[in-house]
């Protein structure tokens, strides 16, 4: 099997960008031809061959007990000292991605051929979203950080292409704009932070193409990032220095304070899309990253604290808006926002491999949030304000069943797959080297918010009265009401729930597969001098933080419903506040937008007043400097030219009047010159 992977472990990426060719360049003939059907098969199928051979990479990896495995392409760029190659890497931590990234979204293109279905974009839809499966797998699977970048700038392009998907609204536009440009002011973080590594590297090794070695190679950097140590650019570690330009990129791609505004309004693109880019793919490439550049992060640990408190301060920032936000994706949203700050705090910590392995549960439990929203919001003819859902437990029982487990996963119930992963942050951020019992407070009043949004969520859109006015399952006129949604989205769901609830065993506390597997690609994360009883009632305070968070949505929303009324009258300030979401989109608006607006007003004001100003001045001093140039020209220049020109003529004249043709007037003339010269002589 590594001889394989070897050989061929290029197929893995190169699938899915068949597909996406194949429906860009066919979709619309085929659509006309046979229906929208064969772009769905096509599309599924070249991901289900990706997950297949990605499959075969993890036995592989397994059986080399962790041992990397590359595939080598062929050399991609060689100019002067820049050495970088097509070529993959097969290790631990890409072999979780791949299968996480081939597998949800296997599932998430089962379910958009029903969800889609219909749609004139049908193709189209298919065709990007196999291309975001590619570029996802390149950024996770590329040898080198080059190669990285060139799937990190994938999943954007991607990203913007599937917001936007339908561009006719202007909503979906706006958003898909808003998340290109906040990903490119990581982005250029990003940038910065690879210049500045490659620069080290090279200055520390002198290095190069010329002796056949990739010097932005993962395996190379792990090798020689020790050379950073005690350098400094302007007085600072350069090791931190890189890392928090390299942060600046994962905070963008990731949706951390202050880039995180994008991806609320990313919701704004067909829930499938929601489900796959910014739940368990897309948006945990800034986590992914940080672990493949651990020996890096590891060196600076003033870069890994900013992680850890930016982590922190994300995860409680994103749950305080979650808790009265009402679109039921929005939701959602916020709490992926929340999860991946959880994610953070865990790299930041230096706890690497919980970050990855609640990356892992994550994936399961969002996804299937987000496609049973999706399945929601189908029944409900397309209504996301979950004030107007209520009772859809009877009409969608497979639905609803499936939500309640991913939502009591996400809560951190236990033994469902979020409580293991969020424990392991939760006792990581309290007794490792680099966390701190506020870091631990901070996630602890997250999960406790997290269960109180989630059960609140559950509550309005499964339980109480129907709220839609549509008519139920059961009741008179059900068959144009709300009913289940059918297999090919049903089907997905129970899988998704099936690993939300089981996928956390692979991390069980003392005994963590996970965590033994990825350590030779993310080294062991030891905690000393902390016993099993502090952890137990570490983990026994996170458990009942979680159950006393969802017991006060039940006695919000069901047992007491006129109650969140009366507190938003009470407290209107702070409700207003979290509800409005701080408005930080309002300041962002008036610093970003408005200032570079009143910027390039200041600019016109200037250009026209100033600028415009000086060129018409030296515009018109020019004019009068040429009038003058040429009244002079006309006057002096020319008139000596034409006096000399006058003389030259009148001469001439004169000199004609005394050729006459007549001998005696010559003679006389000679007689008169001899007789001038006789009278001269006489007088000398």
């Amino acid at each position: 099997m590594r001889a394989f992977i070897e050989t061929y472990g290029y197929l893995i990426v190169l699938l899915p960008l068949m597909g996406a060719a194949i429906n860009g360049a066919l979709g619309r003939r085929l659509a006309a031809s046979f229906g929208e059907r064969p772009g769905g098969y096509i599309a599924c199928l070249s991901v289900a061959g990706s997950f297949a051979l990605s499959l075969a990479a993890f036995t592989a990896v397994l059986s080399a007990g962790g041992e990397a495995i590359v595939n080598r392409a062929y050399v991609w760029v060689e100019v002067g000292n820049l050495r970088a190659d097509v070529a993959f890497l097969f290790d631990p931590l890409s072999a979780v991605m791949i299968l996480i990234i081939t597998g949800v979204g296997l599932l998430i293109h089962v379910y958009s051929t029903a969800y889609m279905k219909g749609d004139e974009g049908y193709y189209r839809y298919f065709s990007y979203l196999n291309l975001f499966v590619f570029a996802m797998l390149l950024l996770v699977l590329g040898e080198n950080a080059l190669l990285m970048f060139i799937g990190w700038e994938g999943v954007g392009l991607c990203s913007y292409l599937l917001i936007g998907f339908w561009f006719s609204e202007s909503r979906n536009a706006i958003a898909a704009n808003k998340a290109f440009i906040v990903n490119r002011i990581g982005d250029f973080g990003f940038l910065v932070g690879l210049f500045l590594l490659y620069w080290l590297v090279f200055e520390g090794t002198g290095a190069g193409a010329s002796e056949g070695v990739s010097l932005l190679s993962f395996t190379y950097l792990a090798a020689n990032v020790h050379l950073l140590e005690g350098v400094t650019i302007f007085g600072v570690g350069a090791a931190t220095v890189v890392c928090l330009a390299l942060f600046i990129g994962a905070a963008g791609k990731s949706a951390q304070i202050p880039l995180y505004v994008w991806l609320p309004d990313a919701m704004a693109g067909p829930t499938p899309v929601s489900a796959l880019i910014h739940a368990a793919t897309m948006v945990t490439a800034g986590v992914y990253m940080i672990g493949r550049l651990n020996p890096l992060f590891s060196m600076s640990p003033v870069a890994l604290a900013v992680v850890a408190v930016i982590g922190a301060g994300t995860a409680l920032f994103a749950a305080t808006m979650g808790v009265l936000e009402n679109d039921i994706k929005k939701v959602l949203a916020y709490s992926t926002v929340s999860q991946l700050g959880y994610m953070f705090l865990a790299m930041g910590v230096g706890a690497y491999s919980a970050g990855i392995f609640h990356l892992l549960t994550h994936a399961f439990f969002k996804a299937c949030l987000f496609l049973g929203a999706g399945s929601v919001i189908i029944a409900m003819h397309h209504e996301q304000d979950i004030r107007r859902m209520g009772g859809l437990r009877s009409s969608m029982p497979r639905t609803s069943a499936t939500f309640i487990i991913a939502a009591a996963s996400i809560a951190g119930l236990p033994p469902l797959s979020g409580f293991f992963s969020k424990d392991e942050i939760l006792w990581s951020a309290f007794a490792s080297g680099h966390g701190h019992p506020a870091l631990w407070l901070v996630g602890l009043l997250t999960a406790g918010l997290t269960a109180f949004y989630m059960t609140r969520l559950v509550v309005l859109v499964f339980f109480g009265k129907n709220r839609s006015g549509e008519p139920q399952a059961g009741e008179e006129g059900h068959g144009e009401g709300i009913k289940e949604s059918p297999a090919a989205i049903t089907v997905p769901l129970i899988v998704l729930a099936f690993f939300s609830v089981t996928a956390g065993f692979v991390g069980v506390p003392g005994k963590s597969l996970i965590a033994g597997f990825l350590e030779p690609a993310l080294g062991r994360h030891e905690i000393e001098g902390a016993g099993h009883a502090l952890e137990y009632a570490l983990m026994a305070a996170s458990v009942l933080t979680a159950l006393g968070g969802a017991g006060l949505a039940v006695l919000l929303y069901i047992r007491k419903p006129e109650l969140p009324g009366l507190l938003a009258g009470k407290f209107a300030l702070i409700y207003r506040l979290v509800y409005r979401k701080y408005y930080v989109d309002e300041i962002y608006g008036l610093i970003f937008v408005e200032g570079t607006k009143a910027l390039a007003r200041a600019s016109a004001f200037f250009d026209k007043y100033a600028v415009d100003l000086l060129v018409n001045l030296s515009g018109l001093l020019l004019r009068v400097q040429s009038r003058i140039a040429g009244w002079f020209d006309d006057r002096f220049i020319d008139g000596m030219v034409n006096l000399l020109a006058d003389s030259v003529m009148g001469c001439g004249d004169l000199a004609r009047r005394v050729q006459t043709g007549r001998v005696q007037a010559y003679i006389l003339v000679l007689l008169l010159a001899v007789a001038g010269g006789i009278v001269i002589k006489a007088i000398i």
